[in-house]
């Protein structure tokens, strides 16, 4: 359907020469010169050449209707994409927005409820204390005054009253006396001798404004104890036996019809229930429903035992069964009271339904700062069940932060009333607006638009397509030859376009633009692979005896036969470097038994090289039996792909090449030596028979001592039978399932938090897990963790070494990879600060990490599996969610993070907050558990964690002299590395704290570190990042020679000194050295450029 440009342009150039078709379908070659004419060679050509073209003259037309028929069905499939995807865009676009307002609406309704729920919690509390402060001050009052109760009145019980209920919110305050039998004529004497507090009362009332027509003397003062709020006809005498609980003290007072003191309020109906509860259990009771009689309002009483405390004002350690009950205080409070404090501004429709257990009901509706009592049942709309929030009363009260209450205890028998809340349409309709509908008129419309583009896009380009096809057929079978399938798709792929802009100052030692176009390379990681490297033992010498021809007949011969074994074990042969062989299993299509199937192919090659070198012998000379061939293999991740521009080809590269290449040079001829990820990958498919542990360590260039082992299978089966019954990832055509790169980068993190987990599980041994992980991380998700750094870890010990791995469940790999996953969802798109460049990271810090195991025994290292996890952890989390901008930035923006955050550490900690919430979560109780089974272990993950984290912001000048000032106080001296006392942990604890954290520093600036093609491929990236914060006017955009004083300025000042202090350590062996050589080398290459007079432009 597209041209390919790359083909076309290459066939111009080179052959000049293009295929014609002509009006009556004929295809014929033209010879194009500068400056000419076009001229038939079809008569120049030689019989041969007439058969040739004759050929190619038939399979072309055949071969261009074929094309041209797939490209008419490949419109016609576009035309229905294009009018199906925008219906389904728009309707995908109006559902997201929809669901986003949705999932406001409910999270702001459960926030608001709950905030509700809180606020009436605070005022009963309020109401409660106030109301035991109440009995507090009359019990005092009476001490004061040597009086025993019943007989005790109130001095000023208007002026005590109204301040009272003022303070309480409460409507009317009563207070009743329980008088015994034998005290009845004695109090029937004081009461109407001890009257007085009526007219104080009385007087009170007058002056106070909400009880403005209320204050009329009372006209009944019995003399004696009566039941005469009864009916008539139910009134009884009171006998003379009973114990009496007698009204007495009230504001404001009874309505003048009432008798204003001296009722048994145990004789009344009204009242008997809640009254004998609170008589009985001296708890405080809150009543049922009460309604009044003038607004049909509901309100209820709280009945507040009086009770002899002596001097106690805390009832939490006091049996109340073991207090005499002095009297019962009731304080009559209306629901409105409790709302009309807690009802947010902008909230609507909030239904409020409250019930108790003796089966009333009454609701009232929130508006804004207005509450309205709709009715006594339940009006909240059932279609809003789901969104109920509800509470009992009394617990609300257990919830309060700081009580006020501290009286006798609450009932929770006598008609609990609890709370229910649910949202009304009104209130979803408050949060609806039309943007979903107009979000999906722009996707429609932007479709419209890209469909008109393509159309005549594919006018312009179809006329070019019959032109180029028979040059692209050519073409790919040439390719087809040096390429795997899957990369010749993606070189045929789309073509790129050039921009001739100028290329920035790193781009001096960039491969010239001419030669590879600006297009994404063909270039991908595969996570699981196994390299393998053959080299001719003893060629050298024996080349030297020999004419080229017969080093070619030898070569020839032993590499086509390892070709043929290849091919039929499905093996991928990358190259052969001189006398060497290079091949890799697991990629380009990827395998599962990749080990097992590059050991059965090593094996084989072993095999034919005998074969090969007996059959020629009596050719080439009998020292060809003295060769011989070694072989080498590892296994892990492989970058492959091909370099473009002049003779293009597909290569390996990566550490697991490197790797590789050592196990084959440390080799033995005739051998295969593995490493241990090779070995560990056999193992892992079931053929650990197949290793034999090496004796002796090899000296690896550039990677130190390593443990190899000897592999060799017991039977290899030349049938392809075995290879692929081990595979379980193959597809319908027995092929692999492909994978995209960032499933390989996600697949990577997984496996190497899985394997650092594991040596956790294997430290810990034996341990009881008391699922303390599903308690962890209690405190909030967005406090700050600046101040959490410490300079000394208490690293936990663990009896075992970590040198073994132990098994992790299912659900807990299953739980990494998730969140992994996660993880990578939450890097946003950026150019530098992506999930790629935080893989890049951790593979920095894992390579440490391993360099350091090695290195450990008799330094001072006390880091253990769990915090190499939690450093993992912090340097793959430590971006997530990055802003684009510096830290710097979100300060000048007053952006909220950066008050939330105090000014420093904004991204990181941001970080921090965001992976905690996300490892909060209970669908990773698993993960947690495996991580800490006991609160040591938590305490010890969790402070690696925010120091690794906070490490990673190396612009915040006071952390960064902290750390160095630890340093010198740890390392001042050469002997310092080394800790002499063994019992000295806390100085090897501080001295491993600082170290770790400059370890995590090093990797997240590894760029700095390597060679000057990765450091000014991950610059570039940087560069472009700071540029789109300028454009959008979020940086100062900085000039080409800015860039590169600030690049010199940060090796002298951070990049240096690290690798230096680093390698000093000696504990990451030759990686220290390396990296502090390649900071060196870079720092050469930028002073270099800052020194050059011709910049080019940034803008690149």
């Amino acid at each position: 359907f597209k041209p390919n440009f790359l083909v076309s342009v290459f066939i111009i150039a080179s052959t000049q020469k293009l295929p014609i078709m002509s009006a009556d379908g004929e295809l014929f070659l033209e010879e194009v010169e500068e400056g000419g004419s076009a001229t038939n060679l079809g008569e120049e050509v030689t019989t041969s050449d007439h058969d040739d073209d004759d050929e190619e003259a038939a399979e072309t037309p055949e071969l261009a209707r074929k094309e041209g028929h797939a490209v008419m069905a490949l419109r016609i499939l576009l035309v229905m994409v294009f009018l199906v995807s925008p219906v389904l865009a728009s309707i995908g676009v109006y559902r997201y927005v929809r669901d986003s307002e949705e999932d406001e609406f409910e999270a702001s309704f459960s926030l608001t409820a709950h905030q509700i729920l809180d606020s009436v919690g605070v005022e009963l509390d309020a109401l409660l204390g106030g109301a035991d402060g109440m009995a507090l001050t009359r019990i005092s009052i009476a001490k004061s005054h040597n009086e025993t109760f019943p007989f005790s009145t109130l001095p000023s019980a208007g002026n005590l009253g109204s301040n009272f209920l003022a303070q309480s919110k409460a409507r009317q305050f009563l207070e009743s006396l329980v008088v015994e039998p034998q005290e009845r004529e004695e109090w029937e004497k004081y009461s109407r001798e001890n009257n007085g507090w009526v007219e104080d009362v009385t007087n009170a009332m007058r002056q106070d404004a909400s009880l403005a027509g209320q204050a009329e003397a009372p006209r009944v003062k019995p003399d004696f104890i009566s039941n005469n709020y009864l009916p008539p006809e139910a009134r009884e005498a009171v006998g003379e036996d009973e114990v009496y609980l007698t009204t007495w003290i009230a504001y404001p007072h009874r309505p003048p019809r009432f008798p204003v003191y001296n009722a048994d309020v145990l004789s009344v109906d009204a009242t008997l229930l809640r009254v004998q509860q609170a008589f009985k259990s001296k708890n405080v009771v809150l009543s049922e429903f009460l309604y009044q009689f003038n607004s049909g309002l509901p309100f209820f009483s709280v009945e507040m035992p009086l009770l002899d405390r002596g001097d106690s004002t805390d009832f939490s350690d006091v049996d109340v069964s073991e207090l005499k009950l002095l009297g019962i205080h009731t304080f009559m409070t209306q629901f409105e009271t409790i709302f009309e404090k807690i009802v947010p501004e902008d909230v609507f429709g909030i239904h409020i339904v409250t019930r108790n257990a003796c089966d009333q009901i009454f609701t009232f509706e929130l508006n804004g700062k207005e509450w309205i009592y709709l009715n006594n049942t339940d009006g909240h709309d059932p279609s809003f069940d789901e969104f109920e929030v509800s509470r009992q009363l009394i617990e609300l009260t257990d919830l309060v932060a700081d009580k006020r209450y501290r009286g006798p205890p609450i009932d929770r028998e006598f008609c609990p009333i609890s709370f229910s809340i649910y949202p009304s349409q009104a209130t979803k309709d408050s949060y609806t607006s039309n943007d979903p509908r107009t979000f999906a008129i722009v996707v429609v419309a932007m479709y419209v638009f890209t469909i008109f583009l393509l159309v005549v896009y594919d006018l312009l380009v179809s006329r070019r397509q019959s032109i180029v096809m028979k040059a692209a057929v050519q073409s790919t079978s040439i390719v087809a030859s040096l390429f795997p399938s899957n990369v010749r798709g993606r070189l045929f792929g789309e073509p790129g376009k050039r921009e001739d802009k100028p290329k920035p100052f790193l781009a001096k030692n960039a491969p010239d633009a001419s030669a590879s176009p600006k297009e994404p390379p063909v270039a991908d990681l595969y996570t699981d692979a196994t390299v393998l490297f053959a080299d001719i033992a003893g060629f050298t010498a024996w080349s030297s005896a020999r004419e080229p021809t017969q080093v070619f007949v030898l070569l020839e011969a032993l590499y086509g036969s390892f070709d043929e074994l290849a091919k039929k074990r499905r093996v991928f042969k990358v190259e052969t470097i001189g006398d060497s062989y290079v091949a890799v299993s697991g990629l380009p299509e990827p395998r599962k038994e990749h080990a097992v199937v590059m050991v059965r192919f090593a094996r084989e090659i072993l095999d034919a090289m005998n074969l090969v070198c007996n059959s020629l012998v009596v050719q080439l000379g009998p020292d060809t039996l003295d060769l011989s061939i070694r072989v080498g293999l590892h296994s892990g991740a492989v970058t492959a792909g091909v370099l473009r521009g002049e003779r293009a080809r597909f290569q390996l590269f990566g550490d697991t090449v490197n790797t590789a290449a050592r196990m084959e040079s440390n080799g033995v001829p005739g051998k295969i030596q593995a490493s241990q990820a090779t070995a560990d990958a056999l193992a892992a498919l079931g053929k650990p028979h197949w290793v034999q542990k090496r004796e002796e360590l090899i000296d690896a260039k550039g990677k130190g001592k390593m443990q190899t082992y000897w592999v060799n299978p017991k039977a290899v089966n030349s049938s392809r039978d075995d290879t692929e019954s081990l595979s379980d990832t193959t597809s319908s055509h027995g092929l692999p399932e492909p994978r995209d790169k960032r499933d390989g980068l996600i697949a990577w993190n997984t496996e190497t938090l899985c394997a650092l987990l594991r040596n956790v599980v294997g430290a810990r041994g034996f341990v009881r897990n008391t699922g303390f992980g599903q308690q962890l991380f209690s405190s909030s998700a967005h406090e700050s963790i600046l101040f959490e750094r410490i300079d000394q870890i208490m690293f936990h010990k663990y009896d075992q070494d970590g040198s073994s791995s132990g098994l992790l469940s299912d659900e807990v790999e299953t739980q990494i990879k998730d969140f992994v996953t996660a993880v990578a969802s939450l890097y946003p798109n950026l150019p530098f600060h992506n999930f790629e460049n935080a893989t890049y990271h951790v593979m920095s810090l894992n390579t440490m990490i391993g360099q350091t195991r090695k290195m450990r025994e008799g330094s001072f290292y006390a880091a253990n599996p769990l915090a190499e996890f939690a450093m993992t952890m912090g340097v793959l989390i430590h971006a997530i969610g990055h802003p684009g901008v510096s830290n710097q930035q979100l300060v000048l923006e007053n952006d909220s993070r950066a008050a939330l955050y105090h000014g420093r550490c904004i991204i990181e900690q941001n970080a921090f907050s965001l992976a905690m919430k996300l490892l909060m979560d209970t669908k990773y109780n698993d993960l947690r558990n495996a991580i800490a089974a006991t609160s040591e272990e938590w305490n010890c993950f969790r402070q690696v964690l925010v120091n690794s984290v906070l490490a990673t912001d190396t612009d915040d000048a006071d952390l960064q002299e902290q750390r160095q000032d630890q340093w010198d106080a740890c390392f001042s001296h050469a002997s310092s590395l080394i800790a002499r006392e063994e019992n000295d942990d806390s100085r090897r604890n501080r001295m491993t704290t600082i170290f770790i954290e400059y370890m995590v520093q090093s990797s997240v600036l590894c760029l700095f570190m390597q060679d000057w093609g990765v450091y000014s491929k991950w610059l570039e990236r940087q560069m472009l990042e700071e540029n789109q914060a300028s454009e959008a006017g979020r940086a100062v955009k900085k000039s080409d020679s800015e860039w590169a004083h600030h690049q010199v300025s940060l090796f002298d000042s951070l990049i240096i000194p690290l690798a230096t202090k680093l390698n000093m350590s000696k504990l990451l062996g030759g990686i220290g050295l390396e990296q502090l050589n390649f900071a060196k080398q870079n720092l050469q290459e930028c002073r270099y450029t800052e020194a050059a007079a011709d910049f080019p432009s940034v803008e690149d």
